[in-house]
């Protein structure tokens, strides 16, 4: 008997000539052989019963299964006995019989366990994790995929490591952790590639360009699917030269290019009928998508008696399609201004949703009754359904922040007194950490969680501007960089500049950009700063210290999207969302005809306020826990132990410079304090709170020499560039600026050199 490896080799190759002609294997056995003599004969039970289940013909599929696996209990086939409980539990979820399909799974399990061969415990892995998929348990799906994942080798079957890695990267996608999605589909493209096939190669450029589709990256997705259709040989492959044409049809309706749609969709209806391919769950899809251009067209008669086919079909399937079909009905029914009927559908499909523990479709059925309430001028309705949306809405917010979030927790220093015995304080509590910690605001009053909700939601909005006000050292930066890493465009740059760092007559090239030869010294064409952050974010620092000779040309730019680059004549069109910042008051800027009220209006769409820390004092326990672990993990060295007098002495400072300042405390401990045990006298000698002066914070010689010496040798080390330096030094460019003018080290940058 052949080893489970080269049965899984074998098996995988005769299966993707079965997907693209299952009706080969339905002839009787001794035709089958005759035209395929190479075919192993113990597989050929195997592929008939995976080919009844591509013909949806179930009952058929399960009894022929049940009969393979009869025959392989004595002397156990192991490979059969996976392989078939495999085939069973999709004959399962096919039929509805979900209450069969985990017990399959199981039985599939303990036989590959039993087998000793890692690749059919791979593949019953592999197996579970998209049926979870399906199901919608991401938890399970995904610790199913990992187990996969990680027993994949050198000797793993090349078809399966790229099946297994496509699995993980649609897992990772339905958790919207897109780029660790396209890395995996790159490493599965790059095998395919390896081992010359063809056909995942194609499989793989289509589920990539289905993520750009719904990323709304439409024209990376059309590139990529029409180099698809190059690829597919003109003979064979006619499911994947069907699934093709079926995305195709389906990005074209989204951008929309209803014309090339409905060809597209023609050429899927001829060639299914070709192939002799009827699936129902195929046609349901395509006579959906058939009424959907046709709704898009206003053939609303068309598009209805094309919904009623699809609705026909949908009756035999799982009940969501059939759901889904609901909602395209109730758009009809409103553009036909039958109201009454739209809004008793959408209701009715409002509490099966809820029912069946499906947000997503919900809220999607809220957004068309609210706008069927706004056609009809009832106002109240409709702001009372919008209620329930952003109620909805904060919650997946939130649940989404949960999981990708993960609790930082260290055991609370235990306060002592003078005496050595233990005294109330208030202890740092556990903070919860995005997993780039660099970009969070750390805290936990209901002030700083108000204004993190809201820029969550922000983010959802990709077009949205963003204005961001607070004093100095709230984290205005760190709020941009959030907004940034959870919209759509975090795929794409975050560029940062500080408006006040930029010299009047450099504005324009700095944002426009110039080309060559476009001025005296211009050797090379630059990119200016919005082309620079094309599809991604542009966060304008300290905004209000803008020339005003200058905010004329921004408000142009932000309104028409387009720059022409200095020495150019032709526009460029740039997309990038406009996130500001600024610690003046910028309503009394523009009361003093210092700031323009249009351009207020444009980059304001969105307006957060970070109030100081003094405003909200239970973060400052939260933020020394923090900032303890940064720089315990930065210099090696073990936590102090903190006192309640540390923490009492902090509560009766104002912090002027807010959560920089607390941080700068902390390094500065970590720096000068020998002693591990902080109080509140260690904290008065170091920053001089309590002092005479509370509202100063002085720097001792020794921190000031310090300080001022790592930034010159960070300097010396990247050439005096700042962006480089600032890297190294951990601290964002806006705030090495300030040091940098602070302790005046302006000679050791680039500039200053030149200067």
């Amino acid at each position: 008997m052949k080893n489970s490896s080269c049965q899984t080799t074998e098996y995988m190759r005769w299966k993707s000539l079965l997907e693209n002609n299952p009706g080969l294997f339905l002839q009787a056995p001794a035709q089958v052989m005759e035209q395929l003599p190479e075919l192993p004969g113990e597989l050929l039970p195997l592929l008939r019963a995976q080919a009844l289940l591509l013909h949806e013909r179930y009952p058929e599929a399960e009894e022929a299964i049940v009969l393979l696996l009869s025959q392989a209990i004595i002397p156990p086939d192991y490979f059969t006995l996976v392989q078939g409980n495999l085939l069973l539990a999709k004959t399962y979820t096919k039929m509805h019989e979900s209450y069969k399909v985990v017990d399959c799974f199981k039985v599939a399990g303990e036989y590959a366990k039993a087998s000793g061969e890692p690749e059919l415990v791979l593949e019953a892995s592999y197996n579970a994790s998209q049926y979870y998929m399906m199901i919608s348990d991401f938890a399970k799906a995904l610790s199913y995929s990992k187990q996969a994942v990680k027993l994949l080798s050198a000797k793993t079957d090349p078809e399966l490591k790229i099946k297994c890695l496509q699995g993980f990267a649609r897992i990772l996608i339905r958790r919207e952790r897109f780029r660790e999605a396209l890395i995996e589909l790159d490493r599965a493209l790059k095998i395919s590639r390896e081992v010359g096939n063809r056909a995942a190669e194609v499989e793989l450029l289509n589920e990539s360009a289905r993520l750009h589709t719904q990323l709304r990256f439409q024209t990376e997705a059309e590139k990529e699917l029409l180099q698809v259709l190059k690829l597919i040989p003109s003979e064979g492959h006619q499911m994947l030269r069907l699934r093709t044409l079926f995305n195709l049809a389906s990005l074209y309706l989204q951008i929309p290019k209803l014309k090339d749609a409905l060809k597209r969709l023609d050429e899927c209806l001829n060639l299914s009928q070709a192939m002799g391919f009827a699936a129902d769950s195929f046609l349901c899809d395509l006579y959906n998508n058939y009424s959907v251009a046709h709704g898009m067209l206003k053939n609303y008669v068309k598009a209805l008696e094309y919904l009623d086919e699809a609705e026909l079909i949908a009756q035999r399937l799982n009940p969501l399609d059939r759901l889904e079909i609901g909602l395209n009905r109730a758009k009809l029914l409103i553009e036909e201004k039958r109201h009454k009927e739209a809004e008793n559908l959408l209701i009715s499909l409002g509490k099966e949703f809820n029912k069946r523990k499906l947000p997503d479709h919900q809220m999607i059925s809220l957004e068309i009754l609210a706008s069927l309430y706004k056609q009809q001028g009832n106002l109240a309705a409709c702001l009372q359904v919008h209620s329930k949306i952003e109620k909805m809405l904060k919650q997946k917010i939130s649940k989404l922040l949960r999981e990708q979030t993960e609790n930082i927790i260290t055991p609370a220093p235990e306060p002592q007194n003078g005496n050595g015995a233990p005294s109330p304080a208030p202890s740092p509590q556990p903070v919860n950490q995005v997993r780039d910690a660099q970009w969070m605001l750390v805290g936990k009053s209901e002030a700083l969680l108000r204004i993190i909700d809201a820029a969550l939601l922000a983010a959802q909005h990709p077009g949205a501007n963003v204005l961001i006000s607070g004093e100095s050292g709230t984290g205005k930066e760190i709020l941009a960089h959030m907004i940034h890493n959870n919209s759509i465009r975090r795929y794409h740059p975050f560029v940062a500049v500080n408006a006040a760092a930029i010299a009047p007559n450099l504005f324009e090239r700095e944002f426009f950009g110039n080309l060559k030869g476009a001025y005296t010294g211009a050797d090379s064409t630059k990119k200016g700063l919005f082309m620079q952050a094309h599809k991604g974010s542009l966060f304008l620092d300290e905004i209000t210290e803008m020339p005003q000779e200058f905010q004329s040309k921004l408000l142009r730019a932000l309104e028409s999207r387009n720059i022409i680059p200095v020495g150019g004549t032709e526009e460029q069109q740039f997309d990038c969302r406009i996130i500001s910042s600024t610690n003046r008051d910028i309503y009394e800027q523009k009361a003093k005809g210092l700031f323009r009220l249009d351009l207020l209006h444009r980059i304001n769409t969105v307006e957060l306020y970070i109030p100081p820390l003094r405003e909200r004092p239970e973060d400052i326990p939260v933020l020394v826990e923090f900032f303890v672990q940064e720089f315990c993990r930065q210099s090696g060295l073990k936590a102090p132990r903190i006192e309640a007098s540390f923490f009492k002495k902090l509560s009766q400072y104002s912090f002027p410079g807010n959560a920089r300042e607390l941080r700068n405390i902390i390094e500065r401990l970590f720096i000068l304090a020998e002693n591990r045990i902080w109080d509140g006298i260690l904290l008065q000698d170091v920053s001089r709170i309590g002092g005479t002066e509370p509202d100063t914070l002085q720097l001792s010689a020794a921190l000031k020499a310090s300080e001022s010496e790592q930034i010159v040798k960070a300097l010396i080390k990247t050439g005096g560039n700042q962006s480089k330096a600032a890297a190294l030094l951990k601290i964002s460019d806006a705030t090495l600026t300030r040091r940098i003018v602070k302790y005046g080290l302006q000679n050791y940058t680039q500039r200053g050199k030149l200067n």
